[in-house]
């Protein structure tokens, strides 16, 4: 097999990264950005005084989670009234995806949709800087983006395209000091399901594995030191190498059922998209167990289980309960119910089931699961995680 990697051009990581992307983009001869970021990001002390630095940047603050088809319109209607030269996506991976997107309309015109077929995408984006501000999506280290849908059924659409891939980023952990727990928290354990079905895909490779496996290792070790205390900058800045490793080895080697799963999941119900993956990952871990034992013992490794004298079928087996008590020790809502009742609306199982398997198996990154999948098994992985209720029923039968 023909091995693949594709890094971005120029990653900076550090505290301090950004001060770095005024003086950057004028060595490259860029004089007026448009900033998309979203309205909470806006208000932050680190942007008001990076924008400060650009005095002809053009702001776009609309982004919305799991950003939709119309704000990518709107983007690229300002970018062009702007005559704006670049562009720069400051946020999670919502308003880096929204910035992607506007690029996309810029140089190749029509609407988003009309590039969720490979290779549509033809002209290159205007030069784009990355500033992610979770350690999380990965995005500044990838070639897709992900938009919502808003004609019709909702749904999530996957652009992918080597011309989507940021031109520069700049990770710098000191802007993610803020964070609350619950967010430092959903997002690491997104980070966390993007190196994992990176280490179990399908075309995982050596160069990959390198990276998918020391992602893992970091965020086990200091995940739950940066929830318990987010000022830890040491900790920060481990998680933010961890995030953007795991986005450029699922950048090569594909994702799988976690992330096929999660989108309809949030383009239905708003679940944030880390909550999702987290969710979904342990339950999905052990239908992927058979086509994966070795490197499912291996994480569990990473994660300090002790497989020491078990089968190889139970020793694989820690590695989804590493991720149960690793999501329990962070307060993370355990099933889909509870995570959409959180957000103030009903999960009707019977009534939406069929919609999200159709979805799910319509989804992209299907296509890289290391275990072939059928509806039903994507029914089945639902109804598992779908309340306490069917997780008790599941614990039940596993236990005779």
């Amino acid at each position: 097999m023909i091995s693949f990697f594709n890094p971005v051009s120029h990653i900076f990581t550090g505290p301090g990264a950004i001060s770095n992307i005024a003086s950057h983009l004028e060595e490259k001869g860029f004089h007026k950005p448009l900033i998309v970021t979203d309205k909470i990001i806006a208000q932050f002390p680190f942007f008001k005084k990076f924008t400060a630095s650009m005095f002809s940047a053009v702001i776009y603050d609309k982004t919305q989670a799991n950003p939709p088809d119309t704000q990518i319109n709107e983007g690229a209607e300002i970018y062009k009234r702007e005559r704006c030269d670049c562009l720069i996506g400051v946020g999670g991976g919502s308003p880096i995806d929204c910035a992607k997107a506007v690029g996309v309309l810029v140089s190749n015109g029509g609407k988003i949709s009309d590039y969720t077929i490979s290779g549509s995408i033809k002209r290159p984006i205007p030069y784009l800087v990355a500033i992610p501000t979770t350690a999380g999506s990965g995005s500044e280290c990838t070639s897709a983006a992900i938009i919502t849908n808003t004609q019709g059924h909702h749904s999530k659409m996957a652009i992918m395209s080597p011309n989507l891939t940021p031109s520069a980023s700049f990770v710098d952990p000191e802007i993610m000091l803020g964070l609350p727990p619950a967010l430092t928290a959903s997002t690491g354990l997104d980070a966390l399901s993007h190196a994992i079905e990176a280490y179990l895909a399908k075309n995982a490779n050596e160069y990959t594995d390198g990276l998918a496996f020391n992602a893992i290792r970091l965020i086990f070790k200091y995940l739950p030191r940066v929830v318990a205390n987010g000022g830890d900058l040491k900790a920060r800045e481990k998680m933010s190498y961890a995030q953007s490793m795991a986005g450029l080895a699922f950048n090569c080697a594909g994702l799988g059922l976690v992330h096929a799963m999660s989108h309809p999941l949030s383009a239905t119900y708003g679940i944030a998209h880390g909550s999702a993956n987290a969710i979904l990952l342990p339950w999905v871990m052990e239908f992927n167990a058979i086509a994966r034992y070795d490197k499912l013992i291996e994480i569990a490794e990473a994660a300090g289980e002790n497989r020491w004298n078990l089968p190889k079928r139970d020793a694989a087996a820690l590695a989804a309960k590493s991720i149960r008590t690793l999501s329990s020790d962070l307060g993370v809502i355990p099933n889909i119910s509870e995570a959409v009742s959180a957000l103030g609306k009903y999960a009707d199982f019977e009534k939406d089931i069929d919609s999200l398997v159709n979805d799910a198996m319509n989804d992209v990154f299907k296509n890289d699961n290391p275990r072939n999948v059928s509806p039903a098994d994507i029914r089945s992985i639902y109804a598992s995680c779908w309340s306490s209720s069917t997780i008790d029923l599941i614990k039940k039968l596993k236990n005779g």
